[in-house]
């Protein structure tokens, strides 16, 4: 999950911060949308961090997990169901001539088009939200 080793289920019920890995976007202009797996309630994130560079653009997820045991004895776990969302991201500059990469893992995101269904149904059923920092 992260550095600090707050992957362990066991312990007290702690909230930890996990980045979300991402692989699609849609670029217009300033605007870059990207989508991501969540497990349910919304997709909710709890911090985007965008590094706006010359020739690369960097933008990781994050989210808060509940992990540790309860007072019952049962194990929080988190797990990723094959649920998607999608967030929209401002930029400095357009994209146009840059990269764009998962700030978490470093890989290149692949270009979509708006006409894929994945994108059909964010944005008609669930509308894709701007993230304001």
């Amino acid at each position: 999950m992260n550095e600090d080793d707050d992957d362990d289920d066991e312990g007290p019920l702690r909230l930890v911060r996990v980045a979300l890995p991402w692989k699609a976007f849609l670029s217009e202009s300033e605007t870059v949308s990207i989508v991501y797996p969540h497990s349910g309630g919304g997709g909710v994130l709890s911090e985007v961090v965008v590094s706006d560079g010359w020739d690369v653009v960097a933008v990781t997820l994050f989210r808060r997990v509940m992990i540790g045991t309860y007072p019952d004895g049962s194990v929080g776990i988190e797990t990723l169901d094959l649920q998607y969302s999608c967030v929209a991201v401002l930029l400095d500059e357009p994209l146009e001539g840059r990269r764009l990469i998962d700030g978490s893992t470093g890989e290149l995101g692949e270009r979509s088009s708006a006409e894929e269904h994945i994108w059909r149904s964010l944005t008609t059923d669930d509308g894709c939200p701007i993230w304001v920092p």
